[in-house]
């Protein structure tokens, strides 16, 4: 069973998180048809629109995600690609909000 990812957003932010969340699975089923179709110039654009939001949401871990993916499609790394699309969807699947 994979480890939990524990966040505390701001609290102000709460009622936001939900939306936030289903849209960055929202981004998962789009990086996974980007992949397969090699265009890396939006996967690089997806990594960069998480890298931009992760953090003011409270998910530091989803900012550091959105850099490396934006990274490895830069570099056209189809491997460092998809290690970092399955890296978010774990992320994704296992965090969880602390209240």
């Amino acid at each position: 069973m994979a480890e939990k990812i524990i966040v505390k957003p701001d609290p102000d932010l709460i009622d936001l998180i939900p939306g936030y969340l289903r849209n960055r699975r929202t981004d998962v089923v789009e990086l996974k048809k980007a992949f397969a179709a090699k265009d890396f110039p939006h996967i690089r654009s997806i990594g960069h629109s998480i890298k931009g939001s992760g953090a003011g949401y409270g998910f530091d871990g989803l900012t550091l995600l959105g850099a490396e993916l934006e990274t490895a499609a830069r570099d056209n790394s189809e491997a460092a690609v998809l290690a970092k699309i399955a890296e978010l969807e774990n992320y994704l699947l296992n965090v969880e909000i602390a209240s």
